[in-house]
């Protein structure tokens, strides 16, 4: 319902009212300078990525097998994590996720900025020589734009899972910057997307066998 400023002020709505979107708000709205918003942006975000990655490897010639995983459960035991682990018994993984985006009201030592690229993350939870070369990939010849992200023990991610199946599996993380998580008006730069799918499609074409 669209209100002139008589009409909202008429209702009560002032400058600087505390607002939000409605509940059944799910087609992501564009902001301007790159920005999307919309609800369920953190498995959408990390879903984008994923798939613009394959889409930058379509047609090269690589000396792996990739496998997606678009897996459920991630906040629930991992389950869809765990299973498909064991179904596909991969060589090593990576997982792609949200980083905690920094707002005015948020604290910046805990957050990553949005817009300046993807967070390849170093924790003691995941491989070290994994990590360490997808950063250096994401360096090589054109830099991709990236941030390193630290978390100090457990990511909170399906990484808590994968590097335990099996015989265990390497694994390294990916983190797409996004804003007001777990609300109904996440915020992503599209750029950043952009930039985790570029990060995965330039390390896949590095893996030799």
């Amino acid at each position: 319902m669209d209100m002139t400023k008589e009409e909202l002020e008429a209702a009560g709505v002032r400058l600087g009212t505390k607002a939000n979107f409605g509940d059944t708000y799910c087609t992501p709205i564009e902001l301007g300078e790159g920005q999307i918003t919309g609800r369920a942006l953190d498995n959408k975000a990390g879903c984008a990525a994923i798939m613009n990655a394959v889409a930058l490897l379509d047609g090269k010639d690589l000396e792996c097998d990739i496998y997606v995983v678009l897996s459920s459960m991630e906040e629930t035991h991992m389950v869809g994590a765990k299973t498909s682990t064991y179904a596909i018994e991969p060589d090593e993984a990576i997982v792609v996720d949200v980083s905690f985006g920094h707002t005015p009201c948020s604290d910046k030592a805990k957050c990553v900025d949005c817009g300046k690229g993807a967070t390849i993350v170093r924790s003691i939870s995941l491989d070290r020589k994994l990590t360490e070369r997808i950063i250096a990939s994401a360096k090589a010849e054109e830099e991709i734009p990236h941030q390193i992200e630290y978390s100090p023990k457990s990511t909170g991610t399906n990484a808590a899972a994968i590097p335990f199946a099996l015989d265990g599996v390497p694994c390294a993380v990916i983190g797409i910057p996004l804003k007001n998580m777990h609300s109904i008006n996440e915020t992503v730069h599209i750029s950043d997307i952009e930039s985790a799918a570029k990060i995965i499609a330039r390390y896949a074409e590095t893996i030799k066998i």
